[in-house]
């Protein structure tokens, strides 16, 4: 299991005891999340695990609770290497005593990691730098670079396509069979489908060789940067985690204003905005992101949401709808 599998598998999982998590993602693959991710293993690690992730379940508590992933101590799992950092689906924010790990959003790196922290109430200094670890995109808060490190070009280094290939993978307003149970045929077109949109014609759409798709059984994608494929894994035939009502609400409720309306940019996120704090009131500021990216070839708006621990909301669109 590589970085952005784990990554995956995490983002999936609400806060839950290790017998839960373990009989919906498997023994194998939590003590490999333990090991990668905080270095602290129970067993010793197989050498191929699927990339299997529980379903969705978001929650208040895990919405107030976390904005990325954060690593105490300073300790960064062992990340595979990239073939090209331009195409990495995840930046590691670095702060005295704490990684944290987000989702791309822009491309820049500073940028988003600036964001964060900013969204944190943390005061951050100018003229950051994002460099190459050798395992992955990081910047540091305190502003420096470890000797030998290469330094990126600022400004957008990570590929929009891939960026938004994986929130739109994630995406469930447009795919609620994320929420309960996909099939492979499904996930399949789908996935063709986007990067056909995305024009990633280098990509490729594949069962994954540990795990694949067996008949009848749920199947999910998972974007894998370093192969430049989505792979397509068996997700076992048990049966589906009833979603939280709320996220099943919003997803509802952002499919019937945005997605199958035709909104502009503007109108969009203030749709989405109210849509949050129907469902949400209390919802912390911090944990509200709603980012915007204009396309002038899209005749409406577009919404991605990926649960991650908080309202990450990506939309794409025009700013006037073609109606």
């Amino acid at each position: 299991m590589d970085r952005d599998e784990a990554m995956q598998v995490l983002r999936a999982t609400a806060p839950a005891t290790d017998a839960e998590v373990s009989g919906r993602v498997g023994r194998r693959t939590l003590d490999v999340l333990r090991e990668g991710i905080t270095m602290t293993s129970t067993s010793e690690a197989p050498d191929t695990v699927p990339p299997t992730r529980r379903r969705r379940r978001l929650t208040r508590g895990l919405v107030a609770g976390l904005a990325g992933l954060v690593l105490a101590g300073g300790g960064a799992a062992a990340w595979a290497a990239y073939q090209g950092l331009h195409e990495s689906t995840s930046i590691d924010c670095t702060s005295p005593g704490v990684d944290t790990i987000i989702p791309p959003v822009s491309g820049d790196p500073v940028a988003d990691c600036t964001a964060m922290w900013r969204s944190q109430g943390v005061t951050v200094p100018a003229g950051l730098r994002a460099y190459d670890s050798g395992r992955a995109i990081v910047v540091r808060l305190d502003g420096t670079v470890p000797d030998g490190k290469p330094v990126l070009p600022a400004g957008s280094v990570q590929d929009k396509r891939v960026i938004e290939l994986s929130a739109s993978m994630e995406d469930i307003v447009d795919r609620p069979s994320h929420l309960t149970c996909a099939q492979e045929a499904d996930e399949q077109a789908r996935a063709q489908a986007e990067l056909d949109r995305l024009k990633l014609t280098d990509w490729t759409v594949k069962a994954w060789r540990d795990a694949p798709p067996k008949a009848g059984n749920c199947v999910h994608a998972v974007v894998d940067s370093d192969q430049r494929a989505i792979l397509l894994v068996d997700s076992g035939s048990g049966d589906p985690v009833v979603p939280d009502p709320g996220t099943a609400r919003l997803a509802g409720l952002l499919r019937t204003h945005i997605s199958q309306g035709c909104l502009s940019l503007d109108e969009a996120e203030a749709v989405a905005r109210k849509d949050i704090r129907t469902v949400e009131p209390d919802l912390p500021a911090e944990a509200l992101a709603v980012t915007r990216t204009v396309d002038p070839t899209a005749p409406c708006t577009r919404v991605d949401w990926v649960p991650a621990g908080n309202f990450d909301l990506r939309l794409y669109g025009p700013q006037t709808a073609t109606r």
